[in-house]
């Protein structure tokens, strides 16, 4: 299917994603999540997800684009782990 696209799609309004809550905040979220999924779930390796967190934060420390890769995991890591924590808002891992 090379080739093939859907007109449709290149007009449709995309979603802007919030922007990533402080640092201190998302390594709470990152701790619950290992803490809480993954045992269960083992998919990350935990140093290399780490590596991309930090890599996401000094890119945004230093007014750059992070890695879009690296950014997509740090939102879904703190999205999933807001799940197992209270101290996040109910509307908040959909919003990551």
């Amino acid at each position: 299917m090379s080739g093939v696209t859907e007109p449709a799609m290149h007009t449709r309004p995309r979603a802007a994603a919030i922007p990533l809550p402080d640092r201190t905040f998302v390594t709470r979220l990152t701790t619950s999540y290992f803490e809480q999924i993954h045992p269960q779930f083992p998919f990350l390796h935990r140093p290399t997800y780490l590596e991309w967190e930090d890599r996401v934060f000094r890119s945004i420390a230093e007014d750059e684009s992070p890695d879009p890769i690296c950014l997509f995991f740090v939102y879904v890591v703190a999205s999933v782990g807001s799940l197992a924590t209270p101290i996040a808002s109910e509307s908040l891992p959909e919003a990551l």
